[in-house]
């Protein structure tokens, strides 16, 4: 067990001890600063990571859907000479959709949505009493979503009223 003794201490010494207590304080709190300016460092650095990443994942992407497009309009003609090459797209094209979604690119649905011009392009209009205004009636090119984010609109036709 320590014992506790009575220490006699000059002025200046004292004054000295006071300094270094408080000297000792500020060195603390700059450690806490630092300390805490790195962690916040840190985690920047790990978000500018990921958003390098999904960007570069974006541009492969978006280089990769002409080749999409130009398979999927193959496949719509339907009048190959042969079922089993209709039937060797189509599975390239399922396995392609799968991959791509593998990797979060998800296909929009339009077909009966209503027209934005966020999420859609519209490049045609058809006069129609049986759909709504702005409703999207055909879909002439596919929208993609990469992890829910737009990264290529889907090209679409929409109704307008028919005038009386």
């Amino acid at each position: 067990m320590m014992k506790e003794r009575i220490v006699r201490l000059k002025s200046k010494d004292l004054e000295a001890l006071r300094k270094g207590v408080e000297k000792t304080r500020e060195y603390y709190e700059q450690l806490l600063r630092l300390s805490a300016e790195f962690d916040n460092f840190r985690k920047r650095q790990e978000k500018e990571r990921q958003q390098f990443l999904e960007f570069s994942q974006k541009e492969l992407l978006v280089k990769f859907l002409p080749v999409l497009d130009a398979l999927e309009n193959v496949l719509r003609q339907k009048n190959m000479e042969s079922e089993t090459l209709w039937k060797g797209f189509s599975l390239i094209q399922r396995d392609i959709l799968a991959i791509l979604a593998s990797e979060g690119l998800q296909r929009q649905k339009v077909l009966g949505k209503l027209f934005d011009p966020l999420k859609h392009e519209a490049v045609e209009t058809i006069d129609s009493q049986k759909h709504r205004e702005n409703e999207i009636v055909e879909e002439l090119r596919s929208g993609y979503l990469l992890k829910n984010k737009i990264i290529r609109p889907a090209m679409v036709k929409i109704a307008r009223p028919t005038s009386k």
